[in-house]
């Protein structure tokens, strides 16, 4: 029982998570080195990726160019960003998206000091294919709250910035488990219910997010009206490293086309508990 208490504490703490999906990237690098002599160059299908046995390796890559008035002027590589996804077998089908942002390729000279890039690794997770309609899920994902964090890719949205709504105010990635059920009746939603046991795997730097979050759970239900349209609802309980404080989020989603115009929108309501704050109040 002791044995047990001290693996979920350490799990808690990030370390078995950590030691997990190291293995589960060396796995991976190894099985890609494995097949790769096996493909050939006429595999290869200008937005289909490169498809290296049961692998596929794709990516895309976007540039900036900022041109305030009186300071530094930069082109910079936005994103550079590396997707591996392995379809193996029914338990066995990895994904990895790793990037890389924010380095400058021509700037102007000033006193001021610039980015040097970051890496940062985006998704890893592995799918287990338990039936046709559900999925259990391990890993580092993005959380899936509304839509626009989901798809935030460049190629895959219209817009060049994010909605103010998903800025800051949940947590992006959960790192942990998580089960998807996708509905086979036109009422029934989609469901995707995840849970992250302690801190984030491989978190973004401060000055990237300011808010680090752990013990985050949640649930997206989304209803599909179309190919492309769709109406969600999200929750999500997480804690503010930072702060200390408990956060719990709700959000509404929909994208619907009434030709030739695509309404998009997404809405957010956050409630804030400081525990601290409540001692101190409660003891005067």
């Amino acid at each position: 029982m002791r044995i047990f208490e001290a693996l979920l504490s350490k799990f808690k703490r990030g370390g078995l998570v950590r030691l997990f999906f190291k293995a589960i990237l060396f796995s991976l690098s190894s099985l890609l080195i494995s097949v790769a002599p096996s493909y050939e160059a006429d595999d290869y299908t200008l937005g289909n990726g490169l498809d290296v046995g049961d692998f596929n390796i794709s990516g895309y890559t976007s540039v900036a160019l900022e041109l305030p008035f009186g300071s530094r002027k930069v082109l910079s590589l936005d994103d550079l960003s590396l997707f591996v996804s392995g379809h193996v077998n029914q338990w066995v089908n990895p994904f990895l998206e790793t990037e890389l942002s924010g380095l400058p390729l021509l700037q102007t000279h000033d006193n001021t000091k610039g980015s040097r890039g970051r890496a940062v690794l985006e998704r890893l997770y592995n799918d287990f294919n338990i039936t046709d309609s559900l999925t259990f899920r391990t890993g580092k994902m993005l959380s899936p709250v509304g839509d626009w964090n989901l798809v935030h890719a460049a190629p895959l949205v219209a817009t060049t910035t994010r909605p103010i709504a998903t800025f800051y105010g949940y947590s992006d990635y959960a790192t942990g488990l998580s089960a998807l059920y996708s509905s086979e009746q036109f009422l029934l939603p989609d469901i995707q219910l995840y849970w992250q046991p302690g801190d984030e795997l491989a978190s973004r730097p401060q000055d990237i997010s300011p808010r680090h979050y752990h013990d985050v759970s949640g649930a997206h239900l989304n209803w599909p009206l179309g190919l492309n349209e769709k109406i969600g609802v999200s929750v999500q309980h997480a804690k503010i490293i930072e702060t200390n404080e408990n956060q719990t989020l709700g959000g509404f989603n929909v994208k619907y086309k009434i030709s030739p115009v695509t309404i998009e929108s997404e809405f957010t309501f956050t409630t804030i508990d400081n525990p601290i704050a409540k001692d101190i109040h409660s003891s005067e």
